[in-house]
C-alpha cells in the first residue's frame, strides 16, 4: 500500500504528465497549409510557440533563399506565435531591413505583425505579434495577396456592368484560353487556369478612342501590381464622371493575369511549364511559340486592338521597400502629358529609362538608398512588346513596391491616380486631386 506522501508524489506526477500530454497535444494540432491559391511555404516545426519556417524560390532550385511566402495555419486560436525564417531573401537580405509581415484570420482584411526584425548575426528574420491570435484560423503572407481567383473576380465583376465586353479573342466569361498547368517543385498538381481579356468603354460613344492596354501577372509573386490594376480598372467602370469621360474616350483592353499557373503555385518570375525561364522576358511572338500561357495571351493583345495601341501598362511589384517608380523607354517622358499628370498625383514616383540608366530619382523615403536605380534593364518585356509590337505611343512598367506599412487603400491610391493622369492627359482638364489614402 502507498503511502499519502507517495500517494501525492504519483498523483502529482500523473497531473503533470497530463498536462505535458495536453501541451503537446496542442503543439501537434497546430497544422500548416500553402496547398491553395498562391500559397507559398517549403515546410514549418514548431518548438513549443516558436515557428520555424522555411521558405521556397522555384527560380533558383537548389539553393536555400526564399521569395515569396503565403501559407494558412489552423488551430492557432489563443497562441502567442512567434515566426522566423532565413534572411536569405531572394534580392537581398538587407531587402527584410524594413520589411513587415501580414496576417488575416478571413484571407481578406490584412493586418501588420507588430513585430518584424532581421537579425544579421543569426541570418534570421523574425515576426510576431503583442497579443494571441484570436481565431483558429490564420493566414500570413509576405504581401498583400492577390491570387486568379481575384483576377477571376474582377472578369466577372466588370463584365456584369454595361460597359465591359468580352474581347474578340475571348468567350462569353471572358475567356482567351487556358494555361498548361503541371506539377510545380513542391510535386503539386496544378490544373490548367483561364485566361482573361475583356474591353471596356461606352458603346455609345463612337467618335475614334484612344487604345489603352492594361495587363499584369507575368511575375506570380509580385502580387501588388494586381491590385494596382485591379483598383484602376474597377475605377474606369465605376460612376465618376471622370471614368465615365475616359470611356467615351477610350478603349481598354484588359488581361488581368497572364501567368496563372504561376501565381496559383506561389512562383517567383517562371510558369509552371517553363520554371527555368523568366516569363517576363518572352513577350515576342519569335519567342513565344512553346510558351502556352504567353502565346494565347500575346495573340489575343495582338488580335483584339487590331495590333495597335495608343497607351500600354504592364503592372508589376519590386521586391524593396524604397518608392514605387516606372520603367519606360518612351521619347521625352518627362514631358509627356500622362506622365506629368501622374507624376504630380504620386510626386514620390520616379522614372527609369529602359536601357538601364536612371532617367530621374524618386524623390522622398530618404535614407532608403534604393530605388529606381536597382531595377534591372528590361528585355523582351511586356511594355517592350506593347512598344514594338503594338506601337504604343506610351509603354511602361508599373514597378509597385513591398512598403512597409502600406495597406491595401494605398494600392487602390496608386491604380485610382494611374486612371485621373489618363483622363487628365486625355482631356486636358484641370489637374486632379490625389485620390484620398494614407497607411496604417
Amino acid at each position: 500500500m502507498l503511502s499519502r506522501l507517495t500517494a501525492r508524489h504519483v498523483s502529482t506526477a500523473i497531473l503533470a504528465a497530463l498536462l505535458w500530454a495536453l501541451q503537446t497535444a496542442a503543439v501537434l494540432a497546430l497544422s500548416f497549409d500553402a496547398n491553395f491559391d498562391g500559397g507559398s511555404l517549403k515546410a514549418a516545426s514548431v518548438e513549443g510557440d516558436l515557428v520555424r519556417l522555411t521558405g521556397r524560390d522555384n527560380f533558383r532550385p537548389g539553393t536555400d533563399t526564399w521569395k515569396w511566402l503565403y501559407f494558412r495555419i489552423d488551430d492557432a486560436q489563443d497562441r502567442r506565435l512567434q515566426f522566423v525564417i532565413s534572411d536569405k531573401f531572394q534580392s537581398g537580405s538587407h531587402r527584410l531591413d524594413r520589411w513587415r509581415m501580414l496576417y488575416s484570420y478571413d484571407n481578406q482584411e490584412w493586418e501588420f505583425f507588430d513585430h518584424n526584425a532581421r537579425d544579421p548575426a543569426a541570418g534570421e528574420f523574425r515576426f510576431s505579434n503583442d497579443e494571441p491570435f484570436t481565431g483558429a484560423t490564420v493566414y500570413v503572407a509576405a504581401g498583400l495577396v492577390y491570387g486568379y481567383c481575384d483576377a477571376q473576380r474582377l472578369t466577372r465583376d466588370l463584365l456584369a456592368t454595361p460597359w465591359a465586353t468580352p474581347t474578340a479573342s475571348a468567350d462569353a466569361r471572358g475567356v482567351l484560353g487556358h494555361s498548361p498547368g503541371g506539377i510545380d517543385d513542391l510535386g503539386r498538381t496544378i490544373t490548367p487556369k483561364n485566361l482573361y481579356g475583356f474591353r471596356l468603354t461606352d458603346p455609345t460613344a463612337t467618335d475614334p478612342k484612344t487604345k489603352v492596354l492594361l495587363f499584369s501577372g507575368s511575375h506570380p509573386n509580385e502580387v501588388h501590381g494586381g491590385r494596382v490594376l485591379d483598383a484602376m480598372v474597377r475605377f474606369l467602370g465605376g460612376d465618376d464622371p471622370r471614368a465615365a469621360e475616359l470611356r467615351r474616350r477610350c478603349e481598354f483592353f484588359i488581361y488581368p493575369l497572364t501567368n496563372p499557373d504561376g501565381r496559383w503555385a506561389g512562383y517567383n518570375r517562371t510558369s509552371v511549364a517553363h520554371p527555368d525561364r523568366d516569363f517576363n522576358r518572352f513577350w515576342h511572338p519569335t519567342l513565344w511559340a512553346d510558351m502556352q500561357d504567353l502565346r494565347t495571351v500575346g495573340e489575343a493583345m495582338i488580335a483584339d486592338t487590331g495590333g495597335q495601341v495608343d497607351y500600354c501598362i504592364d503592372f508589376h511589384s519590386w521586391s524593396d521597400t524604397g518608392p514605387h517608380f516606372v520603367i519606360t523607354s518612351t521619347r521625352a517622358m518627362e514631358h509627356h502629358p500622362f506622365w506629368r499628370a501622374l507624376s504630380r498625383l504620386e510626386p514620390t514616383l520616379g522614372y527609369q529609362a529602359s536601357s538601364g540608366a536612371a532617367a530621374s530619382s524618386p524623390a522622398g523615403d530618404a535614407g532608403s538608398g534604393e530605388g529606381a536605380a536597382a531595377a534591372p534593364a528590361p528585355s523582351k518585356t511586356g511594355a517592350a512588346f506593347g512598344r514594338q509590337v503594338l506601337g504604343a505611343e506610351f509603354s511602361m512598367t508599373q514597378e509597385t513596391m513591398f512598403r512597409p506599412g502600406e495597406n491595401a487603400e494605398r494600392y487602390r491610391m496608386l491604380g485610382e491616380n494611374h486612371a485621373l493622369a489618363l483622363h487628365e492627359a486625355l482631356t486636358a482638364a484641370e489637374p486632379a486631386e490625389s485620390v484620398a489614402g494614407a497607411a496604417r
